[in-house]
């Protein structure tokens, strides 16, 4: 009988053959290193980084008080596997994102005081805001120091993040605050003297453009003013909406470009089409390539073979090589699936966090639930 068994086996092993190993597939996972920073990308006006892949879920953003999309509570956590942490030595920003009021810092885990409502990233660091969003008037909102959470304000609204250097901007009452989070002090707070303040409100690196209108005017001619607040005089000014192109342009440059390699489109939606990144379908007109500006040449980026069909969106720039994905989910189309890291020069995504969560997600109005 033993003889038998041990022939049988022997048959079923020189049957089975030599494992398939594919070794391009395992180089691919294992090259994870930090190259230098990345600033967000953001879209015409540079107002907010939105993913529009598909509809009804809420985006937390200045003066936005509407509510997220009730996604049913999930019982299994999510499998999170994070790749090497990037060093933040040469200016990148570390992948970031949350579950409740676990934050993911790179290769740290913070614990927030309580459930937060908003994630902001800088060249040197994180600030959380605690709360349903920047409209709870029980908010607060804390800046990491080392491994400590300071708390610098509390009740505040329409904060707002600089995609490039370490301004954070958000309204107090009546007195918008400029706060340097380099220096960890306010460098400025200014008066609405009686006006409101609309979005979009855009920092830049040494700027910050802001509307203000006067909420009484009977009609709506002359009722909005549009300001611009240099940092080095500390003073504020009436900007035009061409100063602002044109200054939004040369310090915040996309680097995936739609239509051609010469396009100032960013390209921050995706389906994916036979396991390749393609420009996402919620995009007017005929399908149209994506290029890398830097190279001129055409972005080509693959993901595993289980996202075919599926809409994937930019949610945060690591360096001018790296970006993260979040797949959209089950329900309604909202951002809750899987997280992926790409990596352009290797022409590889690869998932970090699967499972659908009500992720929080760094964005520059606040977080994208």
């Amino acid at each position: 009988m033993n003889g038998m068994l041990r022939d049988l086996l022997s048959e079923r092993a020189d049957a089975a053959g030599a494992p398939d190993l594919d070794l391009q597939d395992l180089i691919a996972h294992g090259e994870q290193r930090v190259t230098r920073r990345r600033r967000v990308v953001l879209g015409g006006t540079a107002a907010a980084v939105a993913l529009t892949v598909g509809a009804s879920f809420a985006l937390v953003r200045a003066g936005d008080r509407s509510t997220s999309p009730e996604i049913p509570p999930t019982t299994n956590s999510p499998s999170i596997t994070v790749e090497d942490p990037p060093d933040t030595d040469d200016g990148s920003r570390p992948l970031t994102y949350g579950v409740g009021a676990t934050i993911h810092y790179g290769d740290r885990t913070i614990e927030a005081a309580e459930d937060a409502g908003g994630l902001y990233v800088f060249d040197d660091g994180l600030a959380i805001l605690t709360g349903r969003d920047d409209a709870d008037r029980n908010n607060r909102l804390y800046l990491m120091d080392g491994s400590e959470q300071v708390e610098i304000a509390r009740g505040i609204e329409r904060v707002t993040v600089g995609e490039v250097g370490s301004l954070l901007v958000w309204l107090d009452g009546d007195d918008v605050v400029i706060y340097d989070t380099h220096t960890r002090s306010e460098t400025g707070r200014l008066p609405l003297n009686g006006r409101g303040l609309t979005n979009p409100i855009t920092v830049l690196e040494d700027a910050v453009y802001w509307h203000e209108y006067v909420e009484d005017t009977a009609t709506t001619e002359g009722r909005d003013y549009f300001v611009r607040y240099d940092v080095s005089t500390g003073t504020r000014a009436p900007a035009s909406e061409a100063d602002h192109r044109e200054e939004t342009r040369t310090a915040l440059s996309p680097i995936l470009v739609v239509g051609s390699a010469d396009s100032t489109y960013p390209a921050e939606d995706f389906t994916v089409v036979d396991s390749r990144l393609e420009l996402g379908t919620d995009v007017p007109g005929a399908p149209q390539p994506v290029f890398v500006a830097a190279t001129r040449e055409r972005l080509r980026v693959s993901v595993p073979d289980r996202y075919d069909g599926q809409s994937l969106g930019i949610f945060q720039w690591l360096d001018d090589d790296r970006f993260a994905l979040v797949a959209d989910g089950g329900v309604k189309n909202a951002p809750i699936g899987d997280l992926l890291v790409c990596r352009i020069s290797a022409g590889q995504c690869r998932t970090i966090a699967t499972g659908e969560q009500e992720w929080l997600l760094p964005g520059n109005n606040g977080a994208i639930h």
